[in-house]
């Protein structure tokens, strides 16, 4: 992370790429924005509605750049890009199937599925093999749902955490295909900047 940052701040002084800003601007573009106050980080006249409108905005930004160092910019981004896929696919190919496999486990589970007729057939018998009152009975009963209550809240504890686990994962998962895409873009851009000024370039050689 340190690294990450470290360089960031260099082509933030290079190049003026302010990651977040630029990200966040992306992701306004692609209505990933799930709350208003995320949308006051961006500038009124930065807040695009079309893909074209934001791309003239990036080429603008790096018109006047120098071609190599925008090539080991694009290096940079493209290695950002790299990174955001071999991260996303812990959570896709680790995290995720273990939580799902683990509720289904205790979902499908014939012991989970009769502990009520169980538990209910346990306290009939146990009234009609000693003949006790309606009041002792009724008591058993209520004992009865209360352990039955008891098993559903430690399922519960067990569940909850997991499924918000879930929950918490998908929501990464998501926000990391969006930082993605949003490399994806963004290499494309710079790789067209870089072919404009190659082509350029050449024609300044020629005699």
């Amino acid at each position: 992370m340190g690294k990450r940052k470290t360089y960031r701040e260099y082509w933030k002084r290079m190049l003026n790429y302010d990651y977040e800003n630029e990200y966040n601007i992306y992701k306004y573009l692609c209505g990933g924005m799930r709350h208003k106050w995320q949308e006051k980080k961006i500038a009124e006249e930065r807040r695009f509605k079309t893909y074209s409108d934001w791309k003239e905005y990036v080429m603008t930004c790096y018109k006047t750049s120098d071609l190599n160092e925008l090539k080991e910019f694009n290096r940079y981004l493209k290695r950002g890009r790299r990174i955001e896929k071999s991260a996303k696919g812990i959570p896709n190919g680790i995290i995720l199937p273990l939580c799902v496999a683990l509720i289904t486990t205790i979902a499908t589970d014939a012991s989970w599925r009769n502990i009520f007729g169980e538990s209910l057939e346990v306290i009939r018998s146990f009234i009609d093999m000693y003949g006790i009152s309606l009041i002792a009975g009724i008591i058993s009963i209520i004992g009865g749902i209360i352990f039955i209550v008891c098993i559903i809240l430690i399922v519960l504890v067990i569940l909850v955490p997991i499924f918000f686990l879930i929950m918490k994962v998908l929501n990464t998962a998501i926000s990391e295909g969006e930082i993605e895409a949003f490399y994806e873009d963004y290499i494309e851009i710079i790789d067209e900047v870089i072919a404009q000024k190659e082509t350029a370039s050449k024609k300044n050689e020629t005699p």
